[in-house]
């Protein structure tokens, strides 16, 4: 929903036209899954991860959870890590690694393929601006 009001808000709005501003919105949407990912691993799993309270936010203890961990444990970058880090739940993984202590930089990594997901998802946002123009969009 959040890339979806993104593509309607910036495609619309951008001054230099509409096929620039869906460039902008799916950039600003990239930006955003990327930042939200970074401050739920290091500001609350980081930072707020001794806490039994996020700790069971998270799930833990769920097979689903344990399964992730086990694939967020295998060293560098593997495909499973990209699968969970682009497809799997977004704020108990990311709070997860920040619980696992995994480095930053690894888990943006792996999330960065996620822009296959966001693109499609901005530009449907963008292009029910268009609906009224002609039954193409």
């Amino acid at each position: 929903p959040v890339y979806l009001f993104t593509g309607l808000v910036i495609a619309g709005t951008a001054p230099d036209g509409f096929e620039t501003g869906c460039v902008i919105a799916i950039v600003v949407s990239y930006i955003m899954k990327l930042l939200a990912c970074a401050i739920q691993q290091v500001g609350i799993g980081g930072l707020l991860g001794t806490s039994l309270y996020i700790k069971a936010q998270v799930g833990v203890n769920k097979p689903l959870i344990r399964a992730i961990e086990v694939v967020l444990r295998e060293p560098g970058i593997t495909v499973g890590k990209v699968a969970i880090a682009c497809g799997g739940p977004d704020w108990p993984t990311s709070v997860l690694a920040g619980l696992m202590g995994i480095s930053l930089v690894n888990m943006e990594l792996v999330t960065l393929p996620v822009v296959a997901f966001v693109a499609p998802c901005t530009m449907s946002g963008a292009f029910y601006l268009k609906k009224a123009e002609s039954e193409a969009w």
